[in-house]
């Protein structure tokens, strides 16, 4: 089934995503000494063409504030992202999941009545108010917050037994409404999990905005907090890194084992924010401005 309230198992891919690092047996800029028939330059006196070590700003410290930029991008674009988990309806009806909202396309079903349909239904699920009058012409793409709509899956299903009992003047079996129950409770362990891993994304977010700032201020050669800040911004590099990693890891872990969803581009994009984060840290300590 499409929805996360489906009974099903849901395979994750494993993810590894290798951490890209510096090129091997590339020699660090550097005059170990004067040349012989060059006087001795006395203390104090700066030299020409000095290396990064001596304080000059190399390109590549600037493309770890590239990465730490873009690694905070996507971070954002995982938290308000809409394909963290994809399925497609056997009716042609294409469900994604964001982490805390569902969206529901029904542009692919051929027969028009079906298609009215479809978009009548997950319209009215989408609603905060199930009773709300449906406009006249009702888009064929829904969405709406993922709590909401666990809650009117349950209610729409809990309704419809008890209006088939009715009809038939029997009562709504036991395990009828345990399973919509445990279908519910799937459905809001895929919101919670959403929250945890918004949460983290955020937190990452922020840390790497601050960590661009600091690796700005590194090149720039700006000095605005005590401290060797060519460590710190790597420091934070590194944590930024872990953080957004930590996010997709939270989610992944606190979703149900049923479902038949599969892994969005959201998650991959998510996972990529993490490596670069990682390795704008790694960019900034061999290539950054040191702190004297």
């Amino acid at each position: 089934t499409a929805a996360p309230t489906a009974p099903a198992t849901m395979p994750m891919p494993v993810m590894q995503a290798p951490m890209a690092g510096a090129p091997g047996g590339m020699p660090m800029p550097g005059m170990g000494g004067a040349p012989a028939g060059m006087p001795t330059p006395m203390p104090g006196m700066s030299m020409a063409g000095a290396s990064v070590s001596s304080g000059e700003p190399n390109s590549l410290g600037w493309a770890a504030v590239g990465c730490i930029a873009v690694s905070m991008i996507l971070a954002g674009m995982g938290i308000f992202g809409s394909s963290w988990l994809t399925s497609d309806l056997e009716d042609g009806t294409s469900a994604t999941f964001g982490l805390t909202s569902v969206h529901f396309d029904c542009t692919d079903i051929m027969n028009e009545t079906e298609k009215q349909a479809c978009a009548v239904q997950f319209w009215t699920l989408t609603q905060e108010d199930m009773n709300a009058t449906p406009p006249a012409d009702i888009p064929v793409k829904n969405s709406g917050d993922m709590s909401t709509y666990c809650s009117n899956v349950e209610s729409f299903s809990m309704g419809t037994l008890q209006a088939i009992a009715t009809l038939t003047g029997g009562e709504v079996p036991q395990d009828a409404k345990d399973n919509i129950t445990a279908a519910y409770n799937e459905c809001m362990e895929t919101d919670s999990a959403g929250g945890t891993g918004s949460l983290m994304l955020w937190i990452g977010a922020i840390v790497a905005l601050v960590t661009t700032i600091l690796m700005v201020f590194n090149m720039l050669g700006v000095s605005v907090i005590p401290g060797d800040t060519q460590k710190i911004s790597m420091i934070a590099g590194f944590v930024t890194a872990a953080l957004i990693g930590l996010g997709v890891l939270l989610w992944y872990m606190g979703l149900p084992d049923s479902g038949d969803a599969s892994a969005g581009i959201n998650v991959w994009l998510t996972l990529i924010g993490a490596v670069i984060a990682a390795t704008s840290g790694l960019l900034i300590k061999m290539y950054g401005r040191p702190s004297n």
